[in-house]
């Protein structure tokens, strides 16, 4: 049977913080769960270690770094500085798959994995390409998201045998066309990802940059992609 944590999750559904019950002494784990309430954060059950660090995962720029030695975890409005992607049609390289681990949805707690992408253009704030993500849950069933997004990303269908399995990480490095549009939640605008459509033929592709690390890499800190994908012309390998 698969351990159970709890995290801290934002409202953007970015994982914060976990909690381990077998570590973490009733008192502390009643002082962490008031304090990640009154920060706005949800106190979620999941079973994933691999978040499992206290650090600044959030896309969004809703949750930033707290300094290893304080306590609480600090969370403030950052909309005045977070610059969310250009709506349009862009090209895109997938550059990373997340797992959340159990997110608490209105249909309980699924395990979802993040899409995240990069897109050609570039952020003039940082000088480097403005990045989408979508979540998903974690199944290929026709009734949920992923199975369509990745149909329409590799422009057919999957097959029976497919169905039985798919390795996700085969995403990272494979370029796409996304349609991106901005959603307004409490105020703030967002870069969301209305549509995924497989590259053109001939179309110039995009690489990861040099610097991204994966967020399972985040901990310790390592020089990104060291063994990134090489996409041909021929295009999606999934």
């Amino acid at each position: 049977m698969s351990q159970k944590f709890l995290a801290g999750v934002a409202p953007c559904g970015c994982i914060w913080e976990f909690a381990d019950p077998e570590v973490e002494g009733a008192a502390i784990l009643a002082k962490l769960e008031a304090s990640w309430e009154s920060l706005g954060l949800t106190v979620t059950e999941v079973t994933s270690w691999v978040l499992k660090r206290r650090t600044a995962l959030c896309p969004h720029g809703t949750i930033i770094q707290s300094p290893e030695d304080e306590m609480p975890i600090i969370v403030k409005d950052t909309s005045t500085d977070f610059e969310p992607a250009p709506e349009g049609a862009w090209r895109a390289v997938c550059t990373d798959v997340v797992e959340l681990g159990l997110i608490h949805t209105q249909f309980g707690d699924k395990p979802m994995i993040r899409i995240a992408f990069e897109l050609e253009e570039i952020n003039p704030k940082n000088n480097k390409p403005f990045m989408v993500s979508q979540r998903f849950g974690v199944t290929l069933s026709s009734k949920g998201r992923l199975r369509p997004f990745l149909e329409s990303w590799r422009g057919k269908k999957f097959t029976d045998e497919e169905l039985k399995g798919f390795d996700v990480e085969a995403l990272i490095g494979v370029n796409a066309q996304l349609a991106v549009v901005h959603n307004v939640n409490d105020g703030k605008t967002f870069a969301n990802i209305a549509s995924v459509m497989k590259p053109a033929r001939g179309m110039e592709k995009l690489s990861i940059s040099a610097d991204y690390i994966r967020v399972k890499d985040r901990e310790p800190a390592t020089n990104g992609h060291a063994d990134e994908p090489q996409i041909t012309d021929d295009d999606i390998p999934f």
